[in-house]
């Protein structure tokens, strides 16, 4: 089916689907089925064609042109603001560009459940890999996707005892690797300048990492990863815009 072609990511830290096009409505879906059925048996002309020349004309399709795939930008964006997560940027960038280039002929959608690092043991397989000598961006996604395929089935949540994970729906079961210190402080750095704050030092910084962060058990990871940031680091830079106004103002 065409509908097969869209792209589905499943964000299961969330609960949620997000679709990679819009979705359709159910009455619309049903008047194109239609349509393509009696034209495909009457055997005039193929779906695509069908498709490309009646409900495509007139709205968004999960189809060329109205997907735009700039792999390229999105690779640069991921590697701009998602730090310490090499194997996500690898699976999305490889997979969403593998699946556009061969979107007309696709038999089915292309689907990821990503997978954060509470119960999924994603921290103490990390450990784990970089105390036996292994570097962490080494790691693959071989490494934690059983773990993480596992973990969705058995947990209670989205995903439990889930027939989707059954019968091989999902494509990717795609790892967020636990935060390192050095990684917060990129991020502690990135929100500071787009927060234009001004007059930060490096002891303002540790001042916020120290607030922001919280040790995992192992004190090797970040516990909360960057989830705290924003808020700490706009507290921060209001406070020093009103000290700054202050004193220009004398």
């Amino acid at each position: 089916m065409w509908l097969a072609r869209c792209v589905s990511i499943l964000a299961f830290a969330h609960f949620a689907v997000v679709p990679y096009c819009d979705a359709v409505e159910p009455v619309t879906v049903s008047v194109v089925a239609g349509l393509t059925g009696l034209v495909s048996s009457a055997g005039w002309f193929g779906k695509d064609f069908l498709l490309d020349n009646t409900y495509c004309k007139f709205t968004e399709c999960c189809r060329k042109p109205y997907i735009k795939a700039d792999v390229a930008a999105l690779k640069a964006s991921l590697k701009g603001s998602l730090y310490g997560q090499h194997i996500v940027q690898d699976v999305l960038v490889n997979a969403i560009g593998a699946h556009y280039d061969n979107i007309e002929n696709s038999r089915k959608p292309l689907v990821m459940s990503f997978h954060g690092t509470p119960g999924i043991e994603i921290a103490k397989k990390l450990k784990s890999l970089m105390d036996d000598g292994s570097y962490r961006d080494q790691t693959k996604l071989s490494d934690f996707e059983r773990i993480a395929e596992l973990a969705a089935y058995n947990l209670i949540g989205g995903l439990y005892r889930s027939g989707v994970i059954e019968s091989h729906v999902i494509d990717h079961f795609v790892p967020f690797l636990p935060l390192e210190p050095r990684h917060v402080l990129l991020c502690i750095k990135k929100e500071l300048q787009l927060q234009q704050c001004p007059e930060t030092s490096e002891n303002d910084i540790k001042k916020i990492m120290d607030e922001a962060m919280t040790p995992d058990k192992t004190e090797q990871f970040s516990n909360n990863g960057c989830k705290r940031l924003s808020k700490k680091v706009e507290a921060f830079c209001y406070q020093r815009r009103l000290k700054h106004n202050y004193n220009n103002k004398r």
